[in-house]
């Protein structure tokens, strides 16, 4: 897979053949996304619509998908596998 897809972004000279039919890379994009932030207790749904040449990714009249039942606090509070400041310290070696 990755030494054909260099094809794509540099000329170099092909030594084997290569099935003209074959795709290099195939990449799927979603069309909402969920992000839920449990520290601050927050979720925002995010759309995109995409325009392809077999037209665009949601055709109209489709129903909204429903936001996830609302975070609740975590009895106890949030646990942290990490103090303060030690992660940062591991980047900066």
């Amino acid at each position: 897979f990755g030494f054909d897809l260099v094809f794509q972004f540099e000329t170099l000279e092909r030594r084997h053949a290569r099935d003209p039919e074959q795709v290099d890379c195939c990449l799927f994009f979603p069309t909402e996304l969920v992000v839920v932030d449990r520290r601050r207790e927050e979720a925002v749904r995010l759309r995109y619509d995409f325009e392809t040449p077999a037209g665009p990714s949601r055709q109209g009249g489709q129903e909204p998908a429903a936001l996830p039942e609302p975070v609740r606090a975590m009895p106890g509070g949030m646990d942290c596998d990490h103090g303060p400041g030690e992660f940062e310290a591991k980047v900066e070696r």
